[in-house]
């Protein structure tokens, strides 16, 4: 199912509070179970809570510009890598237990893992100090819940809608309690254990960018569906934005030809 990263977060795609209206006010929950019904994958989807956004990377050197990515080895999966190897860096397939000793050891100069908090679990602060952020790769991981659909149905209205309801709020409580803790987590790294905490160098964010579009145009032509999905989110996405924002203002209407100014 190629549509399925669309769905827990993906390049440059939306936040946890951007998911969530998609889901609750968009087309986000009939798109996501139409992905497992084309799929013949016979269960009921329901998205059950957030996982944060991730952190950008752990690099060993600083990154000053997008040419410090060549031949970078690091350690990313899905399709954050394939938008890294676009803009030259050589992923690395490492277990998470195993990052400590690869970086010790030489195999790898860079490594992207989970969110801040779980980051720092590990304890690979204690020997890398250069994080980057934004997470571009996932901006929102999104956890779900799958139920068979014939134990679904038989269930019925009322225990139905207690599952819906419980999922709803720990997407509420999860949405909540992760901006908390990551950013708890950024600062106790800066403060404590003496992490430089960047943001990515001019023009790097852009190449990414760049290269996710052409990955994503791709996919798009492979697979009809990932491309029905991604411009829906990016549909109401733009929606919302617009949204926020309001009307655009309107140019003022020169005056016609003879025609006097208002008086103030």
């Amino acid at each position: 199912m190629p549509a399925a990263s669309l769905f827990g977060g993906y390049p440059f795609g939306p936040d946890a509070k951007g998911y969530l209206a998609w889901f609750n006010r968009g087309n986000g929950r009939g798109l996501y179970q139409e992905m497992y019904d084309q799929a013949r994958v016979k269960v009921h989807v329901i998205p059950c809570g957030f996982g944060g956004a991730e952190a950008g990377g752990w690099f060993a050197k600083e990154i000053t510009a997008k040419k410090d990515l060549e031949g970078l080895r690091m350690r990313i999966f899905g399709l954050g890598a394939r938008v890294m190897s676009r803009l030259g860096v050589v992923p690395v397939l490492v277990p998470g237990s195993g990052l400590i000793d690869a970086f010790k050891d030489g195999k790898i100069d860079a490594a992207e893992i989970y969110t801040p908090a779980v980051d720092r679990t590990l304890g690979l602060q204690e020997m890398v100090k250069h994080l980057y952020m934004p997470g571009w790769h996932q901006p929102a991981t999104v956890f779900e819940l799958l139920i068979n659909q014939e134990r679904w149905a038989k269930l019925g209205p009322e225990r139905q809608a207690l599952i819906e309801t419980t999922c709803g709020e720990r997407l509420q409580t999860t949405l909540s309690e992760s901006a908390t803790l990551q950013a708890s987590a950024l600062a106790a790294l800066t403060n404590q254990d003496g992490v430089r905490v960047l943001p990515w160098p001019g023009g790097v964010l852009e190449a990414l960018r760049e290269a996710w579009g052409e990955i994503a145009r791709e996919e798009g032509v492979r697979d009809y569906f990932f491309k029905e999905v991604l411009e829906d989110i990016e549909r109401f996405q733009a929606g919302a934005e617009q949204t926020r924002l309001g009307p655009a203002p309107q140019a003022a209407q020169p005056a016609a030809a003879g025609q006097q100014p208002a008086a103030r």
